[in-house]
């Protein structure tokens, strides 16, 4: 599967993971910290956030000024700066299986 909850599952269900009696009691289980970080919240939100102004500062006013382009010019910027931060570091955005894990495939750079 590509996703972890499900591998986490599968892995279960198959045994590729053995759950010990003293889990949880002398050492945390790994699905104990399940939370995801705020931080990598901030640029999906920030890429949304631009999509939307970007095409509100479109769509709304009835003529184009230049205090209107200046707003479209900064938010494609931040357009292409979050999309591109999201981009790069895309495989911190995936759910990854938590109980065996799997060594990550090679990148590759075209």
């Amino acid at each position: 599967f590509a996703d972890g909850f499900r591998q986490d599952a599968l892995d279960l269900f198959v045994g590729n993971y053995v759950v010990s009696p003293t889990e949880g009691v002398t050492h945390e289980s790994p699905l104990a910290d399940m939370r995801t970080d705020q931080r990598y919240l901030a640029y999906p939100v920030a890429l949304a956030l631009s999509l939307a102004m970007f095409t509100l500062s479109l769509v709304v006013p009835s003529e184009l000024s230049t205090e209107i382009l200046l707003g479209l010019i900064f938010w494609t910027v931040m357009i292409a700066v979050t999309g591109r931060t999201v981009l790069k570091n895309g495989p911190d955005y995936v759910d990854q299986p938590q109980l065996v894990h799997v060594p990550p495939r090679p990148v590759s750079r075209h």
